[in-house]
């Protein structure tokens, strides 16, 4: 039977890939395929010798070290970011998904062993909502991985780049990272005899003296890009403003065809979904990111991705309510 599960999945992986790379639900087929692949493995093992379950029983022990192994790293992490970065809450986020990883499960044993049914009924909802938000954060990181190395057909006829803040008026290092991988796939665009046109996006925020947008304007000139060859967009205040208004001003200066939009690497598949979402023909790059930084950073991109699928979770958590009542139910016939 997992032998057919996986072709199938596997199938229909591939035919949702080629309709749209953009869909969040791929990550989930893909994952539907390694599980249904390492089921299929198994069975047919089974077929041979049981000598030939070993590796997969091997994978299944190392979980519990695996899973010992995020949690010092989250919290190594943490600390790393609050000395490099400071104390903000964005940067707090590896630390206390570590801690968090800790506390929920000891919690919900905590719960469980007292053998009362409201808190057996807790317990069972804190444990399934933490399995659906670890399934949920699998899905995201590996499409995201996975998205970030298919390779992106040029020409684009506008190369967008967005905005991330800037320190005293002037390009910060994340933010010059994703400049440099837009100059270079201009460069590469001319090199082939395109003319593609860049579009550095970002407003002027609270604390900046110029929009981002002009300040990385003056970057790429400074770089080497002709003037001519830029198109500036200084208003937009979020990634979703970023790619709507870099799209109306390529629509205003002629240019038509598939926008590319390059971020920072943890921020590719937030900006692809709200392309997706907002109906553009648009892929979108990553530029490299500081390896400190990108745990912190997809977690913010997590809790994002997260709260843009709302009826989806209460959905699902009023399953796990019913199941955790059920579960409460039980014990009261136990006792």
């Amino acid at each position: 039977m997992s032998i057919v599960l996986a072709v199938i999945s596997f199938w229909w992986y591939r035919r949702s890939v080629a309709a749209d790379r953009r869909r969040l639900r791929n990550g989930v087929l893909l994952l539907a395929v390694v599980w249904f692949g390492l089921g299929a493995i198994a069975e047919l093992a089974t077929w041979f010798s049981p000598i030939g379950l070993l590796p997969l029983i091997f994978l299944a022990a190392l979980l519990p070290f695996t899973v010992l192994a995020l949690i010092v790293f989250l919290i190594a992490n943490g600390f790393t970011m609050i000395r490099k970065e400071g104390r903000s809450v964005g940067n707090l986020l590896s630390l206390l998904a570590g801690i968090g990883l800790i506390a929920a499960p000891v919690l919900a044993v905590a719960l469980f062993v007292t053998w009362q049914p409201v808190l057996v009924a807790m317990a069972v909802f804190l444990l399934l909502c933490l399995a659906y938000a670890g399934i949920f954060f699998t899905v995201l990181l590996i499409w995201s991985y996975a998205y970030s190395q298919m390779s992106v057909r040029l020409p684009a006829d506008g190369i967008v780049i967005l905005g991330s803040g800037l320190i005293r008026g002037k390009v910060p290092p994340l933010l010059a990272g994703r400049l440099d991988r837009a100059i270079e796939i201009w460069r590469y665009a001319v090199a082939e005899g395109r003319q593609p046109v860049l579009v550095p996006s970002g407003g002027q925020g609270a604390d900046e003296p110029v929009a981002e947008g002009t300040a990385m304007t003056e970057y790429l000139i400074s770089r080497g890009i002709p003037a001519e060859a830029i198109i500036t967009e200084d208003r937009a205040r979020n990634t979703e403003e970023n790619l709507r208004l870099s799209r109306d001003l390529l629509d205003r200066s002629g240019h038509t065809a598939t926008m590319l939009v390059v971020t920072s690497s943890y921020h590719v598949m937030r900006a692809a979904l709200l392309a997706r979402d907002l109906g553009l023909k648009a892929q979108s790059v990553g530029a490299r990111t500081a390896a400190y930084y990108l745990p912190s950073a997809f977690l913010r991109e997590f809790v994002a991705v997260l709260t843009r699928h709302r009826r989806m979770h209460v959905l699902f958590g009023i399953a796990f309510a019913l199941i955790a009542t059920l579960a409460g139910l039980t014990t009261v016939g136990l006792r």
